[in-house]
Order: C-alpha cells, then sequence, then structure tokens
C-alpha cells in the first residue's frame, strides 16, 4: 500500500434507523482500512438515531455529523458530497453493514487497475437471515468495458447501485442526485459509468444490503418508480450517441423486463387505489414502446415476453401456474 494511503470519504445518511445504525457505523469502523473520513448526514431522524451519531462522533474522531431537517436521502448525499475531501468516495445506506476488508480491497483494485470506479458484489439479507443466493465468489478482479458493463447489467450481475463501489471523487466532480426520485443511484450511476468507460469488478461479496425493513423506500409502492423509465430512456440515447445501438437495445430489454416488474408489482398488490392502476398503465404503455428493441432475448425471457405481448393477464396466469 502507499505510503501515504488515501483517505475514503464514506457518506452516510440517516433517518430514523436507531435498530440498524449501530451495525452500520460499527462495521466501518471495523475496516481494515483505517484511513476513512466518515461523513454521517442526520436527516432530521426523530426516533434516537441523531443521538447515535453524536455518541458515535464522540467515539472516533474520522466521524463528522451533520444535522439537517428531513430533506431526503439524495439531498443528505449531496452534502456529503460537498464536505467530502477523500481522494476516493463510498456511499453507504445506514441500514446495511459492510466486511471488514471491503474499502481495503476496493482501493487495492482501483490502484491495481488504475480505474476509477470499483465494484464488488452485494448480498441481499432480509434482517438476520443472509440469502445464500450467491453459493461463492473468487475474489478475482476484473475490469469491465463499457460493453461489459451494458451486458452485465442486462444478465443481472451488475446492479445500479452506489453502495457496492468506490468512487474516485475528481470523476464525480460536480455530480449531484436529484432529489424526490427514488431511482435517484440510478441516474447517478448512469452518468459516471458513462463517463468513466471502465470499471474494476471484484467478484467477492463485500456489502450486505438490508430488504423488505418496515419504512425501507424499496419496499414502498409509489409513482415515482416510473422515474426510472426515463432513466432508462436517457442511458438508451446516450448509447446511440456515441453509435452503440447495440448496446441501446440491450438496455431497450432490461427497460421492458423492468416494466413487466412494475406490472407485475402492481397487478398482484390488493389495494385498488389510483396509484397502482397509473403504474398497471405506464408499465404496459413503456413495455410496448421497448419491445421491438429486443431481439436477442434468451429462451425465458423470451416466453415471458411472448406471453405479456399476448395478455399482461395471460403472463400472470401463467406465473401463478408455473
Amino acid at each position: 500500500m502507499n505510503m501515504n494511503p488515501s483517505i475514503i470519504s464514506v457518506i452516510i445518511p440517516v433517518y430514523n434507523v436507531k435498530a440498524y445504525l449501530n451495525k452500520c457505523l460499527d462495521s466501518v469502523l471495523n475496516q481494515t482500512y483505517r484511513n476513512l473520513e466518515i461523513l454521517v448526514i442526520d436527516d432530521g431522524s426523530s426516533d434516537g438515531s441523531e443521538k447515535i451519531c453524536d455518541e458515535y462522533a464522540l467515539k472516533d474522531t474520522r466521524i463528522r455529523v451533520f444535522h439537517q431537517a428531513n430533506a431526503g436521502q439524495s439531498s443528505a448525499r449531496n452534502k456529503g458530497l460537498e464536505y467530502a475531501t477523500g481522494e476516493w468516495v463510498a456511499f453507504l445506506d445506514s441500514d446495511d453493514w459492510i466486511e471488514p476488508t471491503m474499502y481495503e480491497k476496493l482501493l487495492e483494485a482501483a490502484l491495481q487497475t488504475g480505474t476509477d470506479i470499483v465494484e464488488c458484489l452485494s448480498r441481499d439479507c432480509m434482517l438476520d437471515q443472509i440469502n445464500s443466493s450467491i453459493k461463492c465468489s473468487s475474489g478475482n478482479i476484473t475490469i469491465l468495458s463499457l460493453e461489459d458493463i451494458i451486458y452485465g447489467l442486462y444478465m443481472q450481475k451488475i446492479r445500479f447501485e452506489i453502495w457496492n463501489k468506490l468512487w474516485r471523487r475528481q470523476l464525480i466532480a460536480q455530480t449531484r442526485f436529484i432529489c424526490g426520485q427514488i431511482s435517484e443511484e440510478v441516474h447517478f450511476d448512469r452518468i459516471l459509468l458513462l463517463r468513466a468507460g471502465k470499471i474494476a469488478y471484484i467478484d467477492e461479496v463485500l456489502h450486505n444490503y438490508l430488504i423488505l425493513r418496515p419504512g425501507n423506500t424499496n419496499t414502498t409502492f409509489k409513482k415515482e418508480r416510473l422515474c426510472i423509465f426515463s432513466e432508462f430512456d436517457s442511458l438508451m440515447r446516450d448509447l446511440e450517441d456515441i453509435g452503440r445501438i447495440d448496446l441501446a437495445n440491450v438496455i431497450g430489454c432490461l427497460a421492458m423486463d423492468y416494466a413487466i416488474s412494475i406490472y407485475v408489482h402492481a397487478a398482484e398488490d390488493k389495494q385498488d387505489t389510483d396509484i397502482k392502476k397509473r403504474l398497471i398503465k405506464e408499465a404496459r404503455k413503456y413495455y410496448q414502446k421497448t419491445y421491438n428493441r429486443c431481439h436477442n432475448r434468451g429462451h425465458r425471457r423470451k416466453l415471458a415476453a411472448f406471453f405479456f405481448h399476448l395478455h399482461p393477464q395471460i403472463y400472470l396466469w401463467v406465473r401463478k401456474i408455473g
């Protein structure tokens, strides 16, 4: 490692996560890589999380706490970016936790490969239950080109996530998260992945993502989820602008899959609400818009698209009996 190790600025937005916050902060403090600047942004918590933040700042001088009125996760992350001084930046949600060697391994991979973004595997967890769908990982480091990234997204080996990555702060520059948009990570990821053109990828689970906790924005049923369609459209346009229509069509297939997912989620919801009706309508419309982009789907995806194209209700029926 470098004689003058780089500072990694870790940005952690916090809002009413008292039950999970200690585990998150402890996982950062226990990192084998010690040269961290830990920026904890309390976004107007009222459940005692704000006190926990201040208590941890007294324990460890690497932690700086900023309190603000509730303005949302994007605003909190943006504030962290304003105060970050490290050469590298990492984001971590306050209900997630990381493995002890995460930042050491991400930084080593960045320095070895000369890339501005490094990504590792992230594992979904439900409270104390760990998803074991990732059976094993090699720990190998691979440099992924833009084409590798796009196909990785399509095959769901790579996801639009920010918390399993290390970013060179110079690359981020003036890029900020869009406030009030659920798919803010997709917007941020999209811009920077295109700007970087390549990333280093570590085939090892170093991040743990908590799903299905009460209040988690990823479990809520909101019309704002439709914002991701505009992000898919922007990414397809960006790829077409650089002459990669083939990759734009791959993203079109991914977008079509996402439209089907939104439709199914909404159709199977028991509530009869205006939001549900709008999600169903917009998801079907977006599916029809992207259908013709998909020429090279796998067999299973082709079959799913075929039934959905016949009629969404046929797809739902086949899904139930299958």
